[in-house]
């Protein structure tokens, strides 16, 4: 087991961990609207990121991180800025096999995540913008492998606090272990679009670097 920076060639492995443990495709028919949230995600996520990282072995990438310190350049790519928040609209808008209604619908439910997020989000220079380890690699120490490098990164960038977002589906308890404090919580329509109720939970949680 290894830790390395992400690499270009990386993406459409780091795809299937997000698919393989939050099950877009599954949750989010047609295939065409699964394929094009499951891409938004890792894409919009790490052009918010200034640093990435994967971890891998014999079997190849397992898992990865990304993070913003607040100290550095973004990756650019196509989901970059407000140009690629203007694709991104325009190319839900073309997907195949939704009504003009149901696409509304998401890009209100995104808009209202944002806004909901924005007004519980702590003050932090940085933040862990995705991390995810594929499931069948759970219990090896990948995950905790990966936090550990990143939040070092972290600090040799002079980063003092970091915040992430996350949810009652997700395991925030990790989060806790690590030292991070729940600073808030707040409603996602997107989250409950995507899971079809109102039972889901998001957190907002943040930690001090010494």
């Amino acid at each position: 087991m290894g830790i390395r920076e992400y690499r270009d060639e990386d993406v459409e492995v780091c795809v299937e961990i997000v698919d393989a443990t939050w099950h877009f495709r599954q949750l989010l028919p047609p295939s065409a609207l699964g394929d094009f949230a499951l891409r938004m995600y890792v894409g919009g996520s790490l052009a918010r990121s200034d640093g990435a990282w994967v971890v891998d072995d014999e079997s190849g990438v397992r898992g990865f991180i990304f993070a913003d310190s607040g100290h550095g350049q973004h990756v650019h790519n196509r989901y970059s800025g407000w140009s690629g928040g203007l694709r991104t609209a325009f190319e839900l808008l073309r997907l195949p096999g939704l009504g003009l209604g149901q696409k509304l619908g998401w890009l209100r439910a995104v808009r209202g995540h944002e806004v909901n997020l924005a007004r519980v989000r702590p003050e932090a220079e940085g933040e862990i913008t995705l991390f995810a380890v594929d499931p069948e690699a759970h219990g090896r120490g990948y995950g905790r492998a990966l936090m550990d490098h990143c939040l070092a990164a972290l600090r040799r960038n002079g980063t003092r606090s970091v915040w992430l977002e996350t949810d009652s589906g997700s395991s925030w308890g990790f989060y806790e272990h690590y030292g991070f404090e729940r600073g808030g919580s707040f409603r996602s329509p997107m989250n409950e679009r995507f899971i079809g109720g109102e039972d889901e939970e998001s957190f907002v949680y943040r930690l001090t670097l010494d």
